[in-house]
């Protein structure tokens, strides 16, 4: 263990509290792109937007997990316009094809039936027009019919939905998954492999929008940073009234005015003008 003091002198009437301007209104990280500033604004604070995988489709829930994805909220994580047509089935099963069996409409959903030969069963929707290295957020539903195997959503380059580069997790329910464009025209559709021959499951509310901003990803697993929290060498540092703090020339006014955050929890120190100098100290313990 090692021992040593900090010190920092202290200006009199010294206020630890910060504010944006002098009408009380805090800083909000969104003022840095008002004018549409180019960067990011990344929140690890904030777990809905961290994903332990580049798809999306695992969220991240706590600390010590794998950071795979990590969205920019400078733009408000607002979705642009929806670029699948029928994708509720309301006009039948237009715009909509299989592979390895049959698309029909079924109660407003697209009825996916297996051809008399088991194995994957795959709907396809039509080319989408879409922009290379931007984000895209793809959403559906999978559900089984009489087929008892889940099924996931796919994103492919390729019009018969083969070499798909993203999917969604494999369940029965609603599925999501963000992808980054790596060409200029993307099919995207459902898939269930496995099947046997006959069964048949239903697809329907299937979207795709891009989701503006400069997100943050890593493909390789072995490469994800993780979660983590950073704990604070210093003690009592919300409390300089504490006898943690050493106070020599100076005297703490507890709690007289709003912190950062709101609260009424801001300390002032106030310099002993019968000294030259006020100073504050603390007593650190750093691990070697």
């Amino acid at each position: 263990m090692m021992y040593q003091p900090m010190r920092c002198p202290l200006m009199p009437a010294m206020t630890f509290a910060v504010k944006s301007s002098q009408n009380g209104v805090f800083f909000n990280p969104l003022s840095l792109f008002a004018a549409g500033e180019q960067g990011a604004w990344y929140d690890p604070s904030d777990l809905t937007t961290l994903f332990q995988d580049s798809a999306g489709t695992t969220p991240v829930t706590a600390l010590e997990q794998p950071v795979g994805l990590m969205l920019d909220k400078r733009l408000g994580l607002v979705l642009g316009s929806e670029l699948v047509t029928n994708g509720d089935f309301s006009s039948g099963t237009t715009g909509w094809s299989a592979s390895n069996g049959s698309i029909t409409n079924s109660a407003g959903k697209g009825l996916f039936t297996k051809n008399a030969v088991g194995g994957a069963g795959i709907v396809i929707g039509s080319a989408l027009t879409t922009e290379i290295g931007k984000t895209y957020v793809l959403r559906g539903t999978y559900e089984k019919g009489t087929t008892t195997t889940n099924g996931f959503l796919w994103v492919s380059n390729n019009s018969d939905g083969s070499a798909y580069y993203a999917q969604s997790t494999n369940a029965d329910g609603q599925l999501v998954v963000y992808f980054r464009a790596t060409a200029t025209t993307t099919y995207v559709g459902v898939r269930s492999d496995s099947m046997s021959a006959n069964t048949t499951y239903f697809a329907d509310n299937i979207s795709v929008r891009e989701l503006p901003g400069n997100h943050a990803f890593q493909s390789t697993a072995a490469s994800r940073p993780v979660l983590s929290a950073r704990y604070n060498l210093l003690t009592k540092t919300e409390q300089f009234d504490d006898a943690a703090w050493t106070k020599a020339g100076a005297s703490v006014s507890t709690n007289p005015v709003n912190a950062p955050n709101g609260t009424l929890t801001a300390d002032k120190l106030v310099e002993d003008h019968a000294s030259l100098c006020g100073y504050c100290w603390v007593c650190c313990y750093l691990r070697c």
